[in-house]
């Protein structure tokens, strides 16, 4: 069962990391809509296989994931529907906000640390890069102007990929410049970014060693 497990988590670790590879390619064909669903679908497998937890505990992360893959559909048919597009990222950051906390308190919780609890980890973040990139796409849709992207054409929406790379970047505190957030609620959610990129490796880290340390002596 733990070797069933472990593997799921590497699957779904490799297919995290694939769809954030080819998510340019998803933005070339104007495809947003079917990257949602592809990502739903990985993140929904995922929490149907998490067979250790109770159905009643997975019960808001699956009911949030079926109505974020509608959502999703929905943008496949009307993907010029700005409303749709609202929708479709509420939704996928309401479920992303669900399973990361899910996957959060299995680490937690874990009693020793094994490679599960490290690719759990690994998950987390990259959830978290994706739920900062819905978040700062849904401030420029409300608030056209809240970001200078160098990259983006004059008065078009940017691409959400280009969200992403901000969003990663930012958990990173890397910072090159090119993507600036301009009013309050942009800077806002770049000092949030920042604060849980930084606590998050600081307190992971910390969790991991001590279970690690508690584990061998025990």
């Amino acid at each position: 069962m733990k070797d069933n497990r472990s593997r799921s988590d590497i699957y779904l670790t490799a297919t995290l990391i694939a769809v954030l590879l080819l998510k340019p390619v998803f933005e070339y064909y104007n495809s947003l809509g079917y990257f949602f669903g592809f990502y739903l679908l990985v993140l929904l497998a995922s929490a149907y296989r998490d067979s250790h937890t109770s159905l009643v505990t997975r019960l808001p992360e699956v009911v949030t994931g079926v109505v974020a893959l509608v959502c999703a559909w929905l943008h496949v048919l009307y993907p010029d529907a700005k409303g749709v597009l609202n929708l479709n990222l509420v939704a996928f950051s309401i479920f992303l906000f669900i399973h990361t906390v899910v996957m959060l308190r299995r680490v937690v919780y874990a009693k020793h640390v094994n490679r599960t609890t490290v690719l759990s980890c690994v998950n987390i973040y990259i959830f978290i890069g994706f739920l900062g990139a819905c978040v700062a796409c849904l401030i420029e849709l409300d608030l056209p102007g809240s970001y200078n992207i160098a990259s983006a054409p004059a008065g078009k929406l940017p691409e959400f990929h280009q969200f992403l790379y901000y969003s990663f970047v930012t958990l990173g505190t890397l910072g090159y410049g090119d993507v600036l957030p301009l009013n309050a609620f942009s800077q806002s959610l770049a000092i949030v970014l920042i604060l849980v990129g930084q606590f998050y490796m600081a307190i992971v880290m910390a969790l991991i060693i001590g279970k690690h340390l508690n584990g061998k002596m025990a």
